[in-house]
C-alpha cells in the first residue's frame, strides 16, 4: 500500500491540468445532512429519485461522480466534527458504509463513461472531469489517513485503492501514463533513496542516497528543523573551483510549532501580505502526490524554492536552495538536474500516522 501511495505522487505531479490546480477540502461539495443524522434517509431518497429521472448516460455519469464527492464530503464532515472519535464502535460502521458508497458511486460513474466510450462517443472532457475529481479525492483521503483512529484506516485505504484505479483508467483514456506505469518507472530509479520520517508531525519523504545531513547544522537538528545537502561533487562542478561556504542544492525542513492555522488558505493570505521581498515568481498552489503545496521562488544569495503544506494545523516548510554560483550560465545543465531532483523529492512526500 505504501508503495502505491508513493506512486500516486508521481501521477499527480505529471498531470498538467492539475499541477497548479486549487485543490483543498473546501473544493468538495457541501456535505449537507451527514449519515449519522436520523433524517439522512430523506437525502438518499431524493438522490435516488434524481438518478432515476436522469436518462442521458453522460449526465448520469456526472451525477454519480457528484454523489461520490458528496459521500466523501460527508465522511470529511464527520471527521471534522470528531464523530469517529466520540463513539468509534457505532459511528465507525456508519463511516465505513459511507466510504463504501463513495467507492460504488465512483465506479458507477466510470461504468457509465465506459458505456459511452464503447459506443464511440467522444467524452474526453468527461474523463478529464473524473481525473480531476479523483486526484482531489486522493488528496483528501491521504490527509485523513493520518487523522482517523486506527480502526478507520482500513476503510480509507480501500477507498484510496478504488479511487486510484479509477484515476488510472481516466489518465490512460486521455492519453497519459497510468499509475501502474509510473509506479514501475518511479521505483526503478529511486529504490536506493533514503527516507526521512518525521513521526511527531506525521510526514515522510525520500531523498537521494548520496545526499548527507548538513554537518554545519547537525547540532541544531530537531523534529522542527533538519537540513540536507547534495554531495560535494555537485557543487565542485558548479563552481569549478571549490570555495568554502557555497553549496549546490540544499533542502531544509522548517516547522514553527507555536503557530497554528485553520487551513492552508489562511496561511497563504497571511504570507501574501507579509513576505513580498526577494520573490521572483508568482505564488501558486500545486498538487503533488495528492498533497496541496503553496509554492514560490525567491532570490537571495542564490535561488530558493519554497513549498508549504499543512499538517494538523501546522505549516511544514520545505525550502530548496541553490547557490548563486550553481545558477550561473555555465552551470545550466546542473541547474536543470537540481530542478529535477527537487521535484523528485517532492513527489515522494506523503502523510503518515503521527506518533
Amino acid at each position: 500500500m505504501a508503495r502505491r501511495l508513493a506512486a500516486l505522487t508521481i501521477a499527480c505531479a505529471v498531470i498538467p491540468a492539475l499541477v497548479f490546480a486549487q485543490v483543498s477540502n473546501s473544493a468538495l461539495p457541501d456535505s449537507g445532512t451527514t449519515p449519522n443524522s436520523p433524517f439522512y434517509f430523506l437525502k438518499t431518497w431524493k438522490e435516488q429519485i434524481q438518478l432515476f429521472f436522469t436518462f442521458d448516460t453522460e449526465q448520469k455519469a456526472r451525477r454519480y461522480l457528484h454523489l461520490a464527492e458528496v459521500r466523501l464530503a460527508e465522511y470529511q464532515r464527520m471527521i471534522e466534527k470528531g464523530t469517529l472519535q466520540q463513539a468509534q464502535g457505532k459511528y465507525q460502521e456508519i463511516a465505513d458504509k459511507t466510504l463504501m458508497k463513495y467507492e460504488d458511486q465512483l465506479n458507477s460513474a466510470l461504468q457509465k463513461a465506459e458505456e459511452l466510450k464503447n459506443k464511440g462517443k467522444d467524452i474526453k472532457d468527461l474523463y478529464q472531469k473524473v481525473e480531476e475529481a479523483t486526484s482531489k479525492h486522493l488528496q483528501v483521503l491521504q490527509e485523513n489517513l493520518a487523522r482517523v483512529p486506527e480502526a478507520a484506516k482500513k476503510g480509507i485505504e480501500k477507498a484510496i485503492e478504488a479511487s486510484s484505479k479509477v484515476l488510472d483508467k481516466a489518465v490512460e483514456t486521455v492519453g497519459r501514463k497510468s499509475i501502474h506505469q509510473l509506479e514501475s518507472e518511479f521505483y526503478g530509479e529511486m529504490d536506493n533513496w533514503q527516507t526521512y520520517r518525521n513521526e511527531p508531525y506525521g510526514f515522510e519523504f525520500r531523498y537521494p542516497s548520496d545526499w548527507i545531513r548538513n554537518p554545519a547544522w547537525a547540532d541544531q537538528e530537531t523534529e522542527n528543523y533538519v537540513s540536507f545537502q547534495s554531495p560535494p561533487k555537485h557543487y565542485k562542478i558548479a563552481r569549478k573551483v571549490e570555495e568554502e561556504g557555497l553549496t549546490g542544492l540544499s533542502l531544509e525542513i522548517l516547522i514553527n510549532p507555536t503557530k497554528e492555522y485553520k487551513n492552508l488558505e489562511e496561511f497563504v493570505d497571511e504570507d501574501k501580505e507579509e513576505n513580498q521581498s526577494h520573490r521572483i515568481a508568482t505564488p501558486a498552489t500545486k498538487l503533488i502526490n495528492s498533497v496541496q503545496f503553496y509554492a514560490y521562488n525567491t532570490w537571495h544569495m542564490g535561488e530558493h524554492w519554497h513549498y508549504y503544506t499543512l499538517i494538523n494545523h501546522q505549516i511544514i516548510h520545505l525550502r530548496f536552495g541553490l547557490s548563486d554560483v550553481a545558477t550561473a550560465p555555465e552551470s545550466a545543465s546542473l541547474y536543470s538536474e537540481f530542478q529535477k531532483v527537487s521535484q523528485d523529492i517532492l513527489s515522494t512526500f506523503k502523510f503518515i500516522s503521527p506518533s
